[in-house]
């Protein structure tokens, strides 16, 4: 009788083992736990710059032929905007694949501060910078497309060590403030 009831029982552990395998952690401790108010049940703060930064940001690039901008995805690891500002524009100083180019290779990004909706960066040039008039239209409008993603920021003033200057790089006008 037992040789009969042995493939059975094996059988019969193998699926319920199998079952078992199927359910994520998630899954099994929340089975397990006893209800309790969850965090994301809990009423919300009210919107703050520093609540209101998103956590996923595309940094723009020049393309490999430097007529076009190409957008990446990244996560900030900042916790509040006026970090996230700094990381975000030293992002775009780096490349982060073959195919695009950090148009601002080279600068170096001394602060950033928001006063009311105005973002005001203040920028180091490269000692030798190496885009043309296109190039520097680029730049601007990577800048922008990528500064306007904060919802808080409606306009950017742009300033070299401190100064406002007509033009970044001597090609294209630099508007003060650059405007939404």
């Amino acid at each position: 009788m037992y040789k009969k009831l042995m493939p059975l029982l094996v059988i019969l552990s193998c699926i319920l083992v199998l079952a078992g395998c199927g359910k994520t952690k998630e899954a099994v401790s929340a089975a397990s736990t006893s209800p309790e108010v969850s965090a994301t049940a809990l009423p919300t703060p009210l919107a703050t710059p520093e609540a209101a930064k998103p956590t996923l940001m595309n940094l723009y690039y020049g393309n490999e032929d430097g007529d076009a901008l190409v957008s990446k995805e990244v996560s900030l690891a900042s916790t509040s905007n006026l970090s996230a500002y700094i990381e975000v524009l030293n992002g775009l100083t780096k490349s982060p694949d073959d195919q695009s180019v950090a148009l601002f290779d080279g600068f170096t990004f001394q602060s950033a501060e928001l006063k009311g909706s105005t973002l005001t960066i203040d920028l180091t040039l490269p000692a030798e910078p190496q885009l043309g008039a296109p190039g520097e239209e680029l730049l601007i409008e990577s800048l922008k497309k990528t500064m306007f993603q904060f919802e808080e920021v409606q306009a950017i003033e742009v300033l070299v060590n401190g100064q406002k200057v007509e033009s970044l790089l001597g090609h294209v006008d630099l508007p003060h403030p650059i405007a939404k």
